[in-house]
């Protein structure tokens, strides 16, 4: 038998409540709810780990392959802003630590932020903590309880990531068993630390809208220092001003520098007492921001529509300028980047494989497939808030209203879908202006058209989301979150194990062509839109026939 006694989400057994403390109660709680995502990212280290390693030892067998590779890379400002430097490329390990360190850090990072705001501002918002101090523990106590559980599940990432690294190292013998644990916590350590951003920023947010958007910001400009300092030998020093930029100067698997992760220790651990003691110090739903009370926002909430796109708005307006900047703060080096490819016989003969016909916009292909996964980030969080609408109660209200269950539903998928555009609009506006500062050669219809082209993919996952939404509501964040992570993970592991056809279909990444540097193709697209529409369809006559579930 259970039984909501500390709150709607803090449902357990009545023999737990009584063995367990209340700050024990709420730890358990936090970790059960991000075990399963939590384990998924560390069979995802190891797997791409793994891959990497016998793929690196398939396409370059031999040590003169292996120096031209090393020589193409290790002097590429492009690369190095998207994957960090090419450190010791010649070597197994040193080309390993390169395919990694860039990506997978900044993945853990991103949902440790979103986690550790929703554990703290969204239990906020939705009035669990008001119901938690209620409770004899003490708001302190509390806050540490629940960071305890934010901590407690990234642990589990850590360890499974470490048995990986431990099993790679046994049966490849390319680098040590304690090499192999450092490069698992340094591929680890950023979810630690932008956790306790996420934290900091629910305390001084009004929301846990804004302290996603604050976190995230956090994670973008680190991401950019870290960029600029290895594209650059001048602007080299300021990767100690990046987080990021720390992790990738432990430099894992090659010389293995304990600095960098000190770092990353000490700023969590202050970041953590900090956001702590501002827990203690603030009133129940309080903040450092506070929260507007002008009426003059230009919008008023005369419809569904018009009610949804009010709630919507700074998230999506949050996406499409961190899309923008992003895209041209890349398309300020693609010019070096381009005369580096079209130097190298080995990318050369790599992109030919593709069909790759316009060279000159290769690394902006590069650029695009992995904005596009960020979008379908973007998509799959549309599909949670939805979901989380509905727990909430908030649903209810607008169906006691006189609009149908299906006009409510559709109207909220073609908010979601609109913000979706225009967040890919974004990211083709930011890469042509980043371009154009530097005479690149992308022309603004080929990067808006870029844009737009990650959009179907996009589509596909918000639909298959709502469409579990609609028959199996709770499992909505969790399918389309593993989804994610699987079509991310075929991408990076596809190319190097040459998987068959058929898997790497089910990746929704590997179903968008690589524009502008290839053609978007209109058929496969309008094939992809038009499942997109079938599956919402779908899930919306799911959501009509069934009741709302609450919590």
């Amino acid at each position: 038998m259970s039984r909501s006694i500390i709150g709607r989400d803090f449902s357990l057994s009545l023999r737990e409540l009584k063995t367990m403390s209340t700050a024990r109660v709420i730890t358990v709680h936090t970790f059960k709810e991000r075990r399963k995502i939590a384990a998924m990212l560390g069979n995802m280290v190891g797997i791409v780990t793994l891959s990497s390693l016998y793929g690196y030892r398939s396409a370059y067998p031999h040590l003169a392959d292996r120096l031209r590779l090393s020589a193409s890379f290790s002097h590429d400002a492009g690369i190095a802003a998207v994957f960090g430097p090419a450190r010791s490329l010649e070597t197994v390990a040193g080309f390993t630590a390169f395919r990694t360190l860039g990506v997978i850090p900044l993945i853990i990072g991103i949902w440790a932020a979103l986690s550790s705001t929703k554990a703290f501002r969204g239990n906020e918002d939705t009035g669990q903590w008001e119901i938690l101090v209620a409770a004899p523990i003490t708001r302190t106590k509390a806050t540490m309880a629940t960071l305890r559980g934010v901590f407690a599940s990234l642990t589990v990432t850590l360890f499974i990531a470490s048995l990986w690294s431990i099993l790679t190292s046994k049966l490849s013998h390319n680098f040590s068993v304690p090499a192999g644990l450092f490069f698992a916590l340094a591929l680890v350590s950023s979810g630690y630390l932008f956790a306790s951003i996420g934290a900091l920023a629910s305390q001084v947010a009004n929301s846990r809208r804004v302290a996603s958007m604050m976190t995230g910001g956090a994670i973008g400009v680190s991401f950019l220092i870290r960029a600029l300092a290895d594209t650059s030998s001048k602007f080299s020093w300021i990767h100690w001003f990046s987080p990021l930029g720390w992790i990738n100067q432990s430099a894992p698997l090659t010389h293995s520098k304990w600095l960098g992760l000190g770092a990353v220790a000490i700023a969590t651990l202050l970041i953590s007492l900090l956001a702590i003691r501002l827990s203690a110090k603030r009133d129940l739903n309080g903040s450092l921001i506070s929260e507007r009370t002008s009426r003059r926002n230009g919008l008023n909430v005369t419809s569904i529509p018009k009610l949804w796109l009010k709630l919507q708005l700074g998230n999506i307006l949050g996406w499409a300028l961190g899309f923008t900047f992003i895209s041209f703060a890349f398309g300020l080096v693609a010019h070096g980047a381009t005369k580096a490819f079209s130097g190298s016989s080995t990318i050369q003969k790599t992109f030919a494989n593709l069909g790759i016909s316009k060279q000159s916009e290769l690394f902006f292909g590069i650029i695009f497939l992995m904005l596009s996964a960020g979008l379908m980030f973007a998509a799959n969080s549309q599909a949670a808030a939805l979901r989380e609408q509905e727990s909430e109660g908030y649903i209810d209200h607008l169906l006691v209203s006189p609009a149908s269950r299906w006009w409510v539903y559709l109207s909220r998928i073609a908010t979601s879908a609109t913000g979706l555009v225009i967040i890919a609009c974004g990211a083709g506006i930011g890469a042509f202006m980043g371009s154009s500062v530097q005479n690149g050669v992308l022309s603004f219809s080929d990067a808006l058209l870029a844009g737009l082209n990650m959009v179907p993919s996009a589509l596909v996952l918000l639909g298959v989301s709502t469409f579990i939404f609609g028959f199996f509501p709770r499992a909505t964040t969790l399918v389309g979150q593993s989804l994610l992570v699987w079509s991310f993970l075929l991408e990076l592991i596809g190319s190097t194990l040459k998987l068959n056809h058929w898997i790497l279909d089910t990746s929704f990444l590997h179903h968008m062509s690589f524009a502008p540097a290839v053609a978007p193709r209109g058929g496969q697209n309008l094939l992809l839109l038009g499942i997109s529409v079938l599956l919402i369809s779908l899930g919306g006559y799911g959501f009509n026939a069934r009741d709302t579930q609450v919590g």
